[in-house]
């Protein structure tokens, strides 16, 4: 009974991901008519005619479980472990086969991560976006990269420069390792005692405050 249960519940999943696929296909070819634009801003940099026709030429050439994989982001350890083991097996497998469009990575070193989202990349048809978990820094997930407060610590200080030069280093780190999807800033706010999660991970209670603190981190990453 458990088995078939979770076999509906994959078959729901996957209705759901083909009709998004599907509807994506969809408006690929009504914006095939549409002329393009020279470019696109993005942040604080642009992305020129040639790298946005890279991208809507990719898009149409996928098949349509090329297209569901990358709406699926999965995890993998990212402690030392040797090309030719099982448990690489299964990254090759969600990367070859599953053809997702993410890898979130947990632990590791800066060489073990460095190695391994290089050799993933080196897999996968399309550029992977590989994500990590460093809301406080490197050091929550490994022994290494610069210590940083918590953001209650860096919201008490009362200057969100704190935060922009957070940011920004975790994100020069991250990328030294080949991470570009940094899961954070947290913007929450502090203000339901009944939800202990959030507490020291929140810049504070005062939602003017927290945001300019959150937009300030965000700065920080994407310079």
């Amino acid at each position: 009974m458990k088995r078939s249960r979770t076999f509906s519940l994959s078959l729901i999943a996957l209705s759901v991901l083909s009709a998004m696929a599907a509807n994506l296909c969809g408006m690929e070819a009504a914006k095939a008519g549409q002329t393009r634009r020279a470019e696109v801003s993005r942040s604080d940099k642009q992305v020129t005619r040639a790298e946005a026709e890279w991208v809507e030429d990719t898009v149409r050439s996928l098949s349509l479980r090329e297209r569901i994989g990358q709406l699926i982001v999965t995890a993998a350890s990212s402690e030392y472990m040797n090309l030719s083991s099982e448990r690489f097996a299964e990254v090759r497998k969600q990367i070859e086969q599953n053809k997702v469009g993410g890898i979130i990575i947990r632990g590791g070193s800066p060489n073990d991560v460095s190695a391994l989202t290089n050799e993933m990349q080196h897999l996968s048809k399309l550029p992977l976006l590989i994500a990590a978990d460093y809301e406080r820094g490197l050091r929550m997930q490994m022994k290494n990269g610069t210590p940083f407060t918590t953001n209650m610590g860096v919201g008490a200080a009362g200057d969100p420069q704190a935060a922009y030069l957070q940011g920004r280093i975790i994100a020069e780190e991250m990328r030294a390792m080949g991470v570009n999807w940094l899961y954070a800033p947290v913007a929450d706010i502090n203000n339901n005692p009944d939800n202990p999660v959030i507490n020291i991970r929140s810049f504070g209670e005062d939602p003017a405050r927290v945001a300019a603190f959150v937009a300030a981190a965000v700065r920080g990453v994407r310079k």
